[in-house]
C-alpha cells in the first residue's frame, strides 16, 4: 500500500464499488475509477478503505459510490485545455500495481478529515 505524505492535506477521490469479494469482517469489495482519459482502473480492498461510516453489506445493491483517500501531486491542463489533477491514492490498482492517476476536478469530492 502506498504511503501518503502526512504533511500534505488528503482528499477524497470518488470510486464505484461494484462487487463484494469476501463477506468476512471487514468485507472486501472491488472498486473502479475512470480517469480523465477514460481508462478504467480496478481496486480490491477492505470496505473501510472506501467508506468512512455507512459501509455496504453483502445484501447492498451494487454499484455503490465510495471514495479513496489521495494526495494531490499537481494540477494542469490536458491536450484539450481541460483541467486535470494528478493524484496518488492510498489504494493500489490490482492489475498494474499503480497508485498515481490523472483525474477530473469533479472526481475530488472533498477533503479527508483525520478522525480525532
Amino acid at each position: 500500500m502506498p504511503q501518503l505524505d502526512d504533511s500534505q492535506p488528503l482528499y477524497l477521490l470518488t470510486v464505484q464499488c461494484y462487487e463484494f469479494i469476501d463477506d468476512g469482517w471487514p468485507p472486501w469489495v472491488k472498486a473502479r475509477l475512470v480517469d480523465a482519459a477514460g481508462a478504467t482502473w480496478h481496486f480490491a480492498e477492505k470496505t473501510p478503505m472506501f467508506f468512512a461510516g455507512d459501509e455496504p453489506t453483502g445484501s447492498t445493491p451494487m454499484p455503490v459510490t465510495g471514495s479513496v483517500r489521495c494526495e494531490i501531486l499537481r494540477t494542469g491542463l490536458d491536450d484539450q485545455g481541460c483541467q486535470v489533477i494528478d493524484v496518488r491514492t492510498e489504494a493500489e490498482e490490482i492489475e498494474h500495481d499503480v497508485c498515481e492517476f490523472r483525474v477530473r476536478p469533479e472526481q475530488i469530492v472533498g477533503r479527508w478529515c483525520h478522525p480525532s
